[in-house]
């Protein structure tokens, strides 16, 4: 896989992992563009990585996926590479009440998301030359 001279969308670009990796691919001639929960979040990467681009966006909200979809093609119009990387890990105590809607935003983020950006990218990852798609997860649901 061609590592180089890519458009990436990376979500959960603005810490960790996900900072790390939008640094490294930008450095490496790549165009790329993140999301993250947290529009201070995204500011602060954007600040630091000369070159990368942004936007705040909640994944937890599936309203948000094809808000993430346009602005990703806007910036990326010929985005070929998509970073699943955004996660929630929360420690769940279920002998104990379960705060409302704890267990909806985690299947959302870890799950749902990958799985419908994958659905909304795919018809235009067949049309690229090279094109990939990496999901992230952790063993948090171990």
């Amino acid at each position: 896989m061609n590592i180089r001279e890519n458009e990436i969308l990376i979500t959960g670009g603005g810490s960790g992992l996900g900072f790390a990796l939008s640094k490294v691919m930008v450095e490496l001639g790549n165009k790329v563009f993140i999301c993250d929960v947290s529009d201070d979040k995204v500011l602060n990467a954007v600040n630091h990585i000369p070159g990368l681009q942004g936007v705040g966006c909640d994944l937890s909200k599936r309203e948000n996926y094809c808000v993430l979809f346009e602005a990703t093609l806007k910036a990326l119009p010929e985005v070929n590479i998509i970073i699943n990387n955004a996660g929630v890990c929360q420690e769940l105590d279920f002998t104990q009440e379960v705060p409302e809607g704890s267990i909806n935003r985690e299947v959302m983020v870890n799950l749902m998301a990958p799985l419908e950006l994958t659905r909304l990218f795919l018809p235009l990852l067949f049309k690229r030359k090279s094109s990939a798609i990496i999901n992230i997860s952790s063993g948090c649901g171990v």
